[in-house]
């Protein structure tokens, strides 16, 4: 009687030594791979590490920020002849320093307006100029210092830059004039 099964020639092949080695040598790296969920966790966690780096990076550039405005600010604060001026304003709480060797101007609780931007003017004897768009913190803050130097300054409401007209608009947030305060005691 034969048997109920042949060999064939390429089934003698296809089980060849190298071919069983090729098997085994991928059999243990595909139990040395990491599962899919391991990689997963590590991907999440390389990017939860690049972004809170990114947070640190941000946090310390605006730390050294407010250290280097508030050494301008004591500096000028204690300048001969410097002036500290509380602003007079319904948005926020502002204030300045009006020295001979600039200005230092800080603002807490400003609220901004969508498609308008704040800009900071100065005026001497009658004539205005800008010192710029004032940048407003996300918790509402105002840091600005300048070596320019005016009598007084104010902020108002203007479009984007870009629009510029070359004079303040009418809208006016803030009006820093050391003359405008009256004198304590009185």
């Amino acid at each position: 009687p034969a048997p109920a099964f042949v060999f064939r020639s390429t089934d003698e092949k296809e089980r060849s030594r190298r071919r069983r080695r090729r098997e085994k040598r991928r059999a243990r790296a595909g139990a040395r791979r990491v599962p899919w969920l391991s990689r997963s966790l590590a991907a999440a966690a390389l990017v939860a590490a690049l972004v809170l780096g990114a947070l640190l990076l941000d946090s310390h550039r605006q730390l050294q920020d407010s250290e280097a405005f508030t050494a301008v600010w004591a500096e000028r604060a204690v300048s001969p002849g410097a002036e500290l001026v509380p602003g007079i304003s319904d948005n926020g709480t502002w204030q300045a320093v009006l020295a001979e060797d600039g200005v230092a101007l800080r603002a807490e609780g400003v609220v901004g307006w969508d498609g308008e931007v704040l800009e900071l003017w100065g005026e001497s004897d009658g004539t205005q100029r800008s010192y710029g768009v004032l940048e407003l913190g996300a918790d509402g803050t105002v840091e600005f210092t300048s070596t320019m130097t005016d009598q007084r300054l104010f902020v108002t409401r203007e479009m984007p830059p870009g629009s510029e007209s070359g004079s303040p608009s009418s809208r006016v947030v803030a009006n820093l004039d050391p003359e405008a305060v009256a004198p304590e005691g009185s």
